[in-house]
């Protein structure tokens, strides 16, 4: 039974990781296309950049602000469960 929630935290957790590189991704496009090449380029150094540069530019880019948000929701409920499940198990 726990190999199944621990596969099934996984992929959840995968598909939060997917869902942030997408939007991350696409805020770089985005700054890039609007001819803001240095902040394309620390957003793609600094990742945690392309929330704050999808809120500050939330009429243009709100799909890429859900995406990052939503995937970075999604990784910490699954992720910070799942390391605290592990800690335990090496404790003991």
């Amino acid at each position: 039974m726990n190999e199944t929630i621990i596969i099934l935290a996984m992929l959840i957790a995968c598909i939060g990781i997917l869902l942030y590189f997408v939007g991350w991704i696409n805020t770089i496009f985005m700054a890039l296309g609007k001819d803001e090449k240095i902040m394309g380029i620390v957003i793609f150094l600094l990742n945690p950049v392309a929330i704050y540069y999808s809120f500050k530019h939330w009429n243009e880019a709100k799909t890429q602000a859900k995406q990052l948000i939503i995937g970075l929701f999604i990784m910490c409920v699954t992720i910070i469960p799942a390391y605290v499940y592990y800690s335990k198990s090496i404790i003991s």
